[in-house]
């Protein structure tokens, strides 16, 4: 049942070079995710769906802890409390959208916080402040001049399918790691 769900998530997709992912936690929790394969263009009314190049990416800053493991269950949490019930049309107000956009890049950068932790460098630094601007542009956010965050109108963002991507990047690198693990120790 849940290939099949997962078959016909990736099916109703406008696009059509998709693929469909569904993580199945032990607390019975599923996150499912469709990364699209090549990049598209969408309308800015149109939510853009995770790119399979991002998805890539996500993994190797999990890889490299450059994303704490928390992250992504907190996302959830905001979106699950500020979510209200659907409108009329079935969509959420383009204001609360919005607001919950900048909460998620507030959540975020404070989870990069680099003053919290033991191994901070200065080319970690860098290497955060890479992943915080990379996160941004997937959430739809990008910080002005008087270090603001501002939401780009333009794109259109689902962040319940940005927090289920961040959990199937962070399940595909520990996954990764364990079996890297396993082979370094089987030799």
């Amino acid at each position: 049942a849940l290939a099949r769900a997962s078959e016909h998530r990736a099916k109703a997709q406008k696009q059509k070079n998709s693929l469909a992912i569904t993580v199945q936690k032990r607390s019975g929790e599923d996150y499912p995710l469709v990364v699209s394969w090549k990049k598209e263009t969408y309308e800015p009314t149109q939510n853009r769906p995770i790119e399979y190049t991002q998805l890539q990416k996500l993994v190797e800053f999990y890889s490299q802890n450059r994303i704490p493991k928390g992250a992504a269950y907190e996302l959830r949490d905001m979106v699950l409390r500020l979510q209200p019930q659907p409108a009329k049309g079935g969509k959420r107000s383009e204001a609360l959208q919005e607001i919950m956009q900048i909460d998620a890049a507030r959540i975020i950068r404070r989870k990069l916080q680099l003053s919290s932790r033991s191994d901070a460098n200065e080319k970690n630094e860098v290497d955060e402040v890479d992943a915080f601007k990379y996160l941004l542009g997937l959430i739809g956010v990008q910080k002005d001049k008087n270090n603001a965050f501002k939401v780009i109108k333009e794109q259109r963002v689902d962040l319940q399918q940005f927090i289920n991507a961040l959990i199937v990047a962070q399940v595909f690198a520990e996954t990764t790691q364990e079996q890297s693990e396993k082979g370094t120790a089987n030799e």
